[in-house]
């Protein structure tokens, strides 16, 4: 039954039953789940290793999940996991925040094994995919290592996450064309969308701030109304 060459997963939940939970829907798939109760924990574990993908709850006592983000995403070490973020909140601006704080997906509770098993192989397919490739894309003033996962704008390294490096990487792949929502969900996400299209619209607005920090002269990524967005260069 497993298929993940043992990959490594590190949940940070104070719940003891979303823990059997996930540990169940992981872990007879080969996943090794490592759980901690609290947010303050996560350096030392992190001390113990690096995981494959972190799954994280938002509402915990003392540090929440969303100063977790916050600190992985600053560490130079840790600012590419793939993260995944629970709640028992589905307010959308619980969600755009996450999502803003560099969270590459998004669950809410109560889930079902199926969905959760499927959103983590979806994640790392994408970590694979782009460890994969060895050539060099270049676009306008962007260019794209595939094989370091590294982007520089302007001869800029840019510190972009996974799912900005992967929106980043489809929009330059695809020249001229205007890419709708719904495609950007599936190929970047790697399945259907259990929500609505605005995660597309907070991770393209957070990697344009990247982009115009670096490259002011020119909107790189445009808007076609109504439909999605494309790429200007």
């Amino acid at each position: 039954m497993g298929d993940s060459s043992g990959k490594h997963v590190l949940l940070v939940d104070d719940s003891p039953v979303v823990a059997e939970a996930v540990r169940d829907a992981l872990e007879p798939f080969g996943y090794r789940v490592a759980w901690i109760e609290d947010g303050a924990g996560v350096s030392a574990a992190l001390g113990q290793g690096t995981p494959d993908l972190v799954i994280l709850d938002v509402m915990m006592p003392g540090v929440d999940g969303y100063e977790v983000c916050r600190r992985l995403r600053a560490n130079s070490k840790t600012a590419h996991l793939p993260v995944l973020m629970l709640t028992a909140r589905a307010e959308e601006v619980d969600k755009v925040v996450g999502l803003e704080l560099g969270a590459d997906d998004y669950l809410a509770k109560p889930f079902g094994e199926r969905e959760l098993l499927a959103r983590v192989r979806a994640l790392l397919r994408r970590v694979a995919r782009a460890a994969a490739p060895t050539d060099v894309l270049r676009a306008g003033p962007i260019e794209l290592d595939m094989a370091r996962h590294q982007a520089q704008c302007a001869g800029t390294l840019l510190d972009l996450t996974l799912t900005e490096f992967d929106l980043l990487h489809l929009l330059i792949a695809n020249p001229g064309q205007t890419l709708d929502r719904e495609t950007l969900l599936n190929k970047v996400w790697g399945y259907d969308w259990y929500g609505n299209a605005r995660v597309v619209d907070t991770h393209v607005q957070h990697l344009r701030r990247k982009l115009h920090a670096c490259y002011p002269d020119e909107e790189l990524i445009l808007t076609v109304r109504g439909v999605g967005y494309r790429f200007a260069a």
